[in-house]
Formats: C-alpha cells, sequence, structure tokens
C-alpha cells in the first residue's frame, strides 16, 4: 500500500505544515467530540440522509472506528481531512472537522456547522477506514479499479489540457491519457507493469485509436524509472512530448488546485483520497470544486 510518507507532494507540503509532527503529538484529550455532543447531527444522518454510505457512518462512529475531531489548536490544512492509527491491532480513524467554515461549538458546548459538510467529513473517515481494511480486496478488483482510473486520468488530463490545449491533437491526447493511466496503476496501485496493466490503461483511450502505436510509446525508455515516481513521470512526459516541454511538477500542481480546490491535492498521489474527494462530489457538501469534478466525471 503505497503511504502519504512516500508521496513527493508530501515532502513540499510538509515543509509548511509539519503534518508528521502534528499527527504524532496528537492528543485524543479535549480533541475528540463527544457523540452526546453532536447527537442532533446523528440523528439528522440516520432519519434524513440517504445516501449508500449513511448506516456505516453511524456505525463507525458508534463503534469508535471513526473519531470526529475538533481543535482550534490542531493546525491541520482542509486537503488532510483524515488519518489512522493502529492501537492494540485495531485500526482507529480520525476525521477533521476543524478547518471547515461555520463547524464549530457553540455557546451550549455542542457542535455546530452545516450538517452537509459534517456528514462528508465523516463519510471520509468510513472510505479511509474501508480502504484501508479491505486494501487487497481493492486493489485486486480491476473492475473497480478501472474506473477509478477512468475518473483519475480525466482529472489529470483536464490540467494539462487547460494549460497546453492536448486535446487538438487527438493521437497525442490519446498517448499522453494512456501514460497517466499507466502512472494510476503502476505508482499508485502499485501494479506490474506488464501487458495486464497495458491492456487496463488502453480502456482510458478513444475505441478508433490505433492500439500498437499506444502501447509501443514507452517501450524506448526506462519504464522504471519513469512511473516511480510523480516527479519522474512529469518529467518523461514533457520530455517525450513537445507540447508539454515546459511542464514542471510545481506548475503542474498549482494548477491542480486552482481549478479543483486546494482540498484535492492528495488525489495527485493516493487512491484513498480520490475516493473521498468522490464521496464529497457525491454528496455536495462543496468541499471540493463540485461542479467542475462532478462535470467531468459524470456517471
Amino acid at each position: 500500500m503505497k503511504k502519504l510518507t512516500n508521496c513527493e507532494l508530501m515532502d513540499i507540503i510538509d515543509k509548511k505544515y509539519d503534518l508528521k509532527g502534528t499527527i504524532l503529538n496528537f492528543k485524543e484529550t479535549g480533541n475528540i467530540v463527544p457523540l452526546n455532543k453532536m447527537a442532533h447531527h446523528i440523528d439528522n444522518i440516520r432519519r434524513k440522509f440517504k445516501y449508500p454510505l449513511a448506516s456505516k457512518v453511524i456505525e463507525d462512529l458508534e463503534k469508535g472506528l471513526v473519531c470526529p475531531v475538533f481543535s482550534e489548536e490542531l493546525m491541520l490544512p482542509k486537503f488532510f481531512p483524515v488519518w489512522g492509527k493502529q492501537e492494540n491491532g485495531k485500526l482507529k480513524v480520525y476525521t477533521n472537522l476543524t478547518p471547515y467554515r461555520g463547524v464549530k461549538y457553540d455557546n451550549k458546548g455542542f457542535l455546530d456547522g452545516d450538517i452537509r459538510i459534517i456528514y462528508s467529513l465523516l463519510q471520509a473517515g468510513s472510505i479511509y477506514a474501508g480502504y484501508i481494511e479491505n486494501y487487497k480486496k481493492i486493489i485486486g478488483n480491476l473492475g473497480f479499479l478501472k474506473y477509478c482510473m477512468i475518473a483519475y486520468t480525466k482529472l489529470f488530463i483536464k490540467v494539462l489540457d487547460k494549460l497546453y490545449g492536448i486535446r487538438l491533437n487527438k493521437i497525442k491526447a490519446n498517448i499522453i491519457a494512456f501514460s497517466v493511466a499507466k502512472f494510476f496503476l503502476i505508482n499508485i496501485c502499485e501494479k506490474e507493469n506488464n501487458e495486464t496493466t497495458n491492456n487496463l490503461a488502453f480502456n482510458v483511450c478513444e475505441p478508433n485509436i490505433n492500439d500498437r502505436l499506444i502501447k509501443d510509446f514507452d517501450k524506448n525508455f526506462k519504464t522504471e524509472e519513469i512511473y516511480k515516481n510523480l516527479s519522474s513521470f512529469l518529467l518523461f512526459l514533457s520530455s517525450s512530448e513537445d507540447m508539454l516541454k515546459n511542464l514542471t511538477m510545481r506548475e503542474f500542481y498549482q494548477n491542480w488546485m486552482a481549478m479543483y480546490d486546494f482540498s484535492t491535492i492528495l488525489i495527485i498521489e493516493l487512491l484513498e483520497h480520490l475516493l473521498i474527494t468522490i464521496g464529497h462530489v457525491i454528496v455536495g457538501a462543496n468541499i471540493v470544486r463540485v461542479s467542475i469534478i462532478d462535470n467531468l466525471l459524470k456517471k
């Protein structure tokens, strides 16, 4: 399983936010929201929310698998809504409600705020817990990974298209999409770089494109280096495609944040954050740029 500490973006953002230190020094006392202080929200979720995970969210809360966190002293940014730890051999997941406008304790000591935002963040905790507990099944389910891969590739390509208009060249656009899909499968999902992976990646291409032309694209490169990390992949794109020759990692992630919101940045390197973001979109909590992502991914 690819870990947060193996992400290149983590090396950049941790210098500013000290995520590692904050998590290591986190204390539950005074920071975990008691369930009786948000009982009104739990009751509303139980009675009114028809989202597929609503019952699971309540179950995970009540059994202590997911713990809501609120502390004005906890300096964790929006792109880092959940984290987990193993405690006595059991997983415990924390979901951070702190940095969202309007979420606070009222003058009677009860948690107040937009219930869609609160629910969506609690749902993020359940998604994260499910991802950790069922990782091997998820990564082994090629049908599920296919949909994740297509969603990821669409998000990635839209940024490149905004910067360089790559869709003006149909063949090039499909070659680049194929490469992005392989990056997702090999780097993020840790799949082998083999024919099975190539065949799965080809699902992001248009049906009438010459598949051999695309599959031969990276044969002249050291493919283990191409997909090793984000910077090597972006360097590969910029050096192998004239239309992307000015592409840099800083330019890419800054435009990603501008397009989808700062809170989506970890999607670029972590599958669980893609799933969490799609959950935000389904709920319509406006934690991310819902309309842009929803219109792009659709079904």
